[in-house]
Parts: C-alpha cells; sequence; structure tokens
C-alpha cells in the first residue's frame, strides 16, 4: 500500500513538472476570426491610426483580417475598401523606409507600425 502512495505521489510530481514546463512560452496564434464586425465608413485618417495588424485568410479565419489601432481603443476595418487598401500600403511603405534607414539594434522596433501574423 505504501508503494503505491509513493508511486501515486511521484506520478503527481511529474505530471505538475511537465505542465509548468510551457510556463513562459509564446501563445498560438487564434484559432478563430478577431473581427466580427468591421468599419468602412467615414475612412478614418492615418494621422489617427497609431498601428495596423494585418492578418491573412487562413485555416483560423477565412477573411483578411486588419485591426488597427487608434489612441482610443482598436477597430476592424473592411479590407476590400479602397481607403483601407490605401492606408495599408502607407503602413507598409513607411515601415519599410523605415527599416532601411533604420540602425540593426532599431529594426524591432520600427515594425510596430505594421504587423502581420499568420
Amino acid at each position: 500500500m505504501m508503494k503505491l502512495s509513493v508511486s501515486a505521489f511521484m506520478l503527481l510530481i511529474c505530471t505538475t513538472a511537465l505542465l509548468c514546463a510551457n510556463e513562459g512560452e509564446a501563445l498560438p496564434p487564434p484559432q478563430r476570426c478577431q473581427c466580427i464586425k468591421t468599419h468602412s465608413k467615414p475612412p478614418i485618417p492615418k494621422r489617427q491610426v497609431l498601428g495596423l495588424k494585418v492578418t491573412p485568410a487562413g485555416s483560423h479565419c477565412r477573411n483578411e483580417e486588419i485591426i488597427a489601432t487608434l489612441k482610443k481603443g482598436q477597430i476592424c476595418l473592411n479590407p476590400t475598401e479602397t481607403w483601407v487598401i490605401s492606408l495599408k500600403e502607407k503602413f507598409a511603405a513607411s515601415a519599410t523606409k523605415l527599416a532601411a534607414t533604420a540602425a540593426p539594434a532599431q529594426t524591432t522596433t520600427t515594425f510596430s507600425t505594421i504587423m502581420t501574423t499568420n
């Protein structure tokens, strides 16, 4: 009976250690669409947009998702709207321009204007 209790206790310790081994690792990308509704009109001026997060269509969601970060929060944009496509291109051009002129140590911060996740 004592051997069984020790074995059960050791199994519990090993299981706990394995479960805690994943602590600190990055979370997997979301497995569903993040945007339920999208903003189409009126267009949001580029100066009000602090950053864009572009998520291409994939197994998690069949739609491309563009999430704009504004001073007051985040909003999903309609990726088919002409002004949204233009905004996305402007942010991509800005990020490319900054990356080309930035020192290597600053490269990670320059991409905060446009982020792409899978």
